[in-house]
This record gives C-alpha cells, sequence and structure tokens, in this order.
C-alpha cells in the first residue's frame, strides 16, 4: 500500500452527506485506534479546471455523525487529507481518508 499526504487543495469541496463505516458482515461500525468511531463522508469536488463534478468518499474519524453538524452542500475542507492506494488480488483499489473536516480557511 502507497499512502501519500495531499497538501495542494484539490478544489472546491461541498458536503454531500455521511454514513457509518462498517465492518464486512458484522454491520458493527468501525473505530480507530482510540475507539472513536469512523465515517464514511461523501463530498462532492469541483477542479478548477475540470468541466464536471467528482464525488469522493473520504474516511474520517468522528465522535457525531457529521450529517448531524453540516448542511448538504456547505463548503468544507480537510485536515490530514490523503490518498491510499494498492492492490488486492490484482486490482487497484484508492481511497481518501482524514483526520478531520471543516469550513475551509479564507483565501
Amino acid at each position: 500500500m502507497i499512502t501519500a499526504e495531499i497538501t495542494k487543495s484539490m478544489g472546491a469541496m461541498y458536503f454531500d452527506g455521511a454514513f457509518p463505516k462498517t465492518e464486512y458482515g458484522t454491520g458493527e461500525q468501525k473505530k480507530n485506534a482510540e475507539g472513536v468511531p469512523l465515517w464514511s463522508v461523501s463530498v462532492l469536488l469541483r477542479q478548477p479546471d475540470s468541466r464536471k463534478t467528482e464525488s469522493l468518499t473520504v474516511t474520517m474519524p468522528a465522535a457525531q455523525d457529521p450529517a448531524a453538524l453540516i448542511e448538504p452542500f456547505t463548503p468544507i475542507a480537510f485536515e490530514g487529507l490523503r490518498v491510499m492506494t494498492g492492490e488486492n488480488g490484482g486490482r487497484v483499489w484508492v481511497s481518501f481518508a482524514a483526520d478531520k473536516c471543516g469550513k475551509p480557511k479564507q483565501q
């Protein structure tokens, strides 16, 4: 597996929803090493040089459901955003994770 931190802005990101990240087979919500629940946060991404919006899912820990705190289509930014890639059974996968999310910083 390769992990790389994303330090440059990817473009405008908007909150689209969140749901618990669950264990396969049991349906129990996953937790990080500190015991904080993990959430799959759906994000709409509009890159400056793109003609279309992309949908991303970012895994992040949060004590409370992010959807209870953030309205849909609210601009958001992630702290500690990183991308992971790897291979499993000949199939390549890509996933995103972050430490937390919040309002974007003013430029």
